[in-house]
């Protein structure tokens, strides 16, 4: 058994990146996982191939997508004991603060924001349950510094 033996983990943004990084991590070491993502079919790869990882499709821009992912989790594996958001990202419709078109703007924010609400709100309560655990919420460098051409993700303006 790995170091996160009998851990059981959500964690969103688990099918590509970082996120996918996380859940082969997670796997490896034995906790079991369920891996939330818009592209449940990329965790289809027999390399992640184990009875311990549950890969359910989830929207976290969606509450009722959030809250359905949750409770096939908590009915496969019971209890939770971390949570890890992940999802996020900025597309190539990102640009200048006066260029960038509105609806990129806030397709940002209801993944980025809006999605690590929503998995928090919907699966700390399992952590409660539990007895407690662990809430790991991943960001971006565009957190700490400002990245050009990338308004909706950093808020960066440079003139």
């Amino acid at each position: 058994m790995g170091r996160l033996g009998g851990q059981v983990a959500l964690i969103t943004g688990a099918a590509g990146g970082i996120g996918l990084a996380i859940v082969q991590a997670f796997v490896r070491e034995g906790a079991s996982v369920a891996a939330l993502d818009i592209r449940p079919e990329r965790l289809a790869d027999d390399d992640l191939a184990s009875p311990s990882l549950l890969s359910l499709y989830c929207d976290v821009g969606d509450s009722a997508s959030v809250q359905s992912a949750i409770a096939a989790a908590v009915a496969r594996f019971g209890r939770r004991t971390t949570i890890c958001t992940v999802a996020g990202g900025s597309t190539p419709q990102d640009g200048t603060v006066v260029d960038a078109p509105d609806e990129e703007f806030w397709r940002a924010m209801r993944l980025d924001l809006y999605g690590t609400f929503l998995a928090c709100k919907y699966a700390i309560p399992e952590l409660i349950r539990a007895g407690g655990g662990s809430v790991i919420t991943m960001s971006s460098i565009t957190a700490l510094i400002g990245v050009p051409k990338t308004p909706a993700v950093s808020m960066n303006v440079t003139l």
